[in-house]
């Protein structure tokens, strides 16, 4: 078998997933994990879902708790986000429907927040 053969089969079989933990072991020794397990339909979501990286900054997300326990803590379409990133909803004046809300969805930096203490005077 040609030796790019054998280095795609092996890499494709590794992308797919029942559950979420299957992804686990794409991730790198001592690493967090950056992947989450996604069925991209409802075939995918009863069988096999994909391995996805977590998304980036500005890309279609979903909230961590959106997870499918039932179905393996699958994702549907849209992964969370990756550490240092939340999922929030994009401000659209003209956004009226409340269907499409997932898909306004989109990964930003974490707001620092910071803590005023009382001086003591």
């Amino acid at each position: 078998m040609d030796q790019r053969l054998k280095v795609f089969l092996a890499f494709s079989v590794s992308l797919f997933c029942k559950r979420a933990e299957d992804c686990d072991k794409l991730t790198k020794d001592g690493a967090e994990n950056d992947h989450c397990c996604m069925a991209t339909d409802m075939v995918a979501l009863e069988g096999r879902g994909l391995c996805v990286r977590l998304a980036r900054d500005g890309q279609r997300c979903h909230k961590e708790n959106a997870a499918l326990e039932y179905y393996g803590n699958k994702f549907i379409r849209y992964c969370p986000c990756k550490p240092g990133f939340e999922c929030k909803e994009r401000v659209d004046r003209n956004f009226t429907d409340p269907l499409q809300e997932r898909e306004n969805r989109r990964c930003q930096a974490k707001e620092e927040t910071t803590t005023l203490e009382a001086v003591p005077t």
